[in-house]
């Protein structure tokens, strides 16, 4: 794995250049396909978040035990979870501004388009289109997990004005929220 390289190459290389390692060749590799990720097994996102706190102990060098996430604050790093979260929550910010294709946009309607007068249709909330969301197989899809997460995120956040509004004002709340 890219951890034991960077293990490697660590005694040789500043802070800042493994950091940039990180973002370059592991980073990368949690982020593709972040959204997908997210609907995997907790097993397998363990292992993933296990990765991560390594990188972070390497880079700062600090024993196997150090709590992750002063490290990860340290370093300016959203925990994996948090990672998911943010992507998951950007397409869905995207799909309801209409800067998504249109089939990931048709995943979602507003809960204020339905009939009954309810507190959620005035914060902003969102249901999966689907009729049948709340079976035990569809718990895991996208539309599912992003109505989730979208509808945790603060209204004043949701309400923004842009892409890059919304991204600089969730990550900040994610990093606040960090746990």
């Amino acid at each position: 794995m890219k951890v034991n390289l960077l293990k490697r190459l660590s005694p040789f290389l500043t802070m800042d250049m493994q950091k940039l390692f990180y973002n370059s060749y592991i980073l990368s590799q949690f982020d593709y396909c972040c959204v997908v990720w997210a609907n995997g097994t907790k097993s397998c996102l363990k292992k993933l978040y296990k990765i991560q706190k390594r990188a972070a102990r390497l880079i700062l060098m600090k024993p196997n035990r150090t709590p992750s996430i002063p490290l990860f604050n340290t370093l300016g790093w959203l925990t994996f979870n948090n990672r998911l979260k943010y992507h998951t929550a950007v397409l869905v910010y995207k799909a309801l501004n209409n800067q998504a294709p249109k089939y990931i946009s048709d995943l979602f309607v507003s809960v204020s388009s339905h009939t009954y007068s309810l507190r959620s249709s005035t914060r902003g909330d969102i249901i999966p289109k689907s009729k049948i969301a709340n079976t035990k197989h569809l718990l895991n899809t996208f539309s599912n997990k992003g109505k989730n997460i979208w509808n945790m995120i603060p209204v004043k956040i949701r309400n923004s004005s842009s892409i890059k509004n919304f991204k600089s004002l969730y990550k900040k709340y994610l990093f606040q929220n960090q746990t």
